[in-house]
C-alpha cells in the first residue's frame, strides 16, 4: 500500500468511464491511492448489499464467501479508513449471520391437532315421494320450487315456439306449392291458346296457297 493514507478520496468516475488522461495518472501499475479507491468502492457496494439483504434468512450463507474474502485482506497494511470500513462490514456480516442462525427453528409437526370435520346424522323420509322437496329451509324450498316451475314454463314455451315455427314453415311450403300449381295451370292455358291460334294460322296459310279454279 506504500505510504499510509488517512482519508481515501472517492474513486474518480472519469477513470471508470475510460478517460485516457485520468488513466495515464495511474501509470503502468496501480498507485497506492488508486488501489485504496478501488477497495473503498468495493467495500461500499458490499456494505449496501449487506444492508439490503439483512432481513433474509439465508443471509449467512449468501455472505459467507464475502466474509472469507474480507478476512483474507491484509488489514495491517491497509489505510486506517479502509481498515475501519472493513472491520465494520465484517462485524455486521458476523452479527447478522449469527442472529439468523439462532432464529432458525427445526421443522416440527403441528402443535395443535386439526379440528375434525363435523358429522351429521342422515335424515330419512318414511314416505319419500320423487320430485318433492324435503328441504327443512322453507324459504329455500320455495325458491327451488319456483326455479323448477320457471324451467318447466320455459321448456313449454320453447316447445310451443318450435311447434308454431314448424306450422308456419308447413303453411309457407303448401302456399308455395299452390302458387306453383296455379302458375303451371296458367302456362298450360296460355300454351293451349297459342297452339290453337297457331293451328288456325297454319290452316289459313294452306288455304291461301291452294290454286283457285276458273
Amino acid at each position: 500500500w506504500g505510504q499510509a493514507l488517512g482519508e481515501v478520496p472517492p474513486l474518480d468516475v472519469a477513470v471508470v468511464l475510460g478517460d485516457a488522461d485520468a488513466k495515464a495518472g495511474w501509470g503502468a501499475e496501480l498507485s497506492p491511492l488508486a488501489r485504496a479507491q478501488l477497495v473503498h468502492a468495493a467495500l461500499f457496494v458490499a456494505a449496501r448489499l449487506a444492508a439490503a439483504y439483512v432481513a433474509y434468512e439465508s443471509f449467512g450463507e449468501s455472505f459467507a464467501p464475502l466474509l472469507q474474502a474480507l478476512e483474507a485482506l491484509p488489514l495491517a497494511a491497509m489505510p486506517a479508513a479502509l481498515k475501519q470500513l472493513t472491520a465494520q462490514l465484517m462485524e455486521h456480516i458476523q452479527v447478522v449471520s449469527k442472529g439468523t442462525r439462532e432464529a432458525r427453528r427445526p421443522l416440527a409437526l403441528l402443535a395443535k391437532k386439526p379440528a375434525p370435520l363435523k358429522t351429521f346424522a342422515p335424515v330419512f323420509e318414511e314416505n319419500f315421494v320423487v320430485g318433492k322437496d324435503y328441504d327443512i329451509d322453507r324459504e329455500r324450498a320455495e325458491l327451488n320450487k319456483m326455479t323448477r316451475k320457471l324451467k318447466e314454463e320455459r321448456k313449454g314455451a320453447m316447445r310451443e315456439l318450435r311447434r308454431d315455427a314448424a306450422f308456419l314453415a308447413g303453411e309457407a311450403d303448401r302456399k308455395r306449392k299452390r302458387d306453383d300449381e296455379e302458375y303451371k295451370d296458367k302456362l298450360k292455358g296460355i300454351y293451349s291458346v297459342l297452339e290453337s291460334e297457331q293451328a288456325e294460322a297454319n290452316q289459313a296459310a294452306r288455304l291461301l296457297k291452294k290454286p283457285r279454279h276458273k
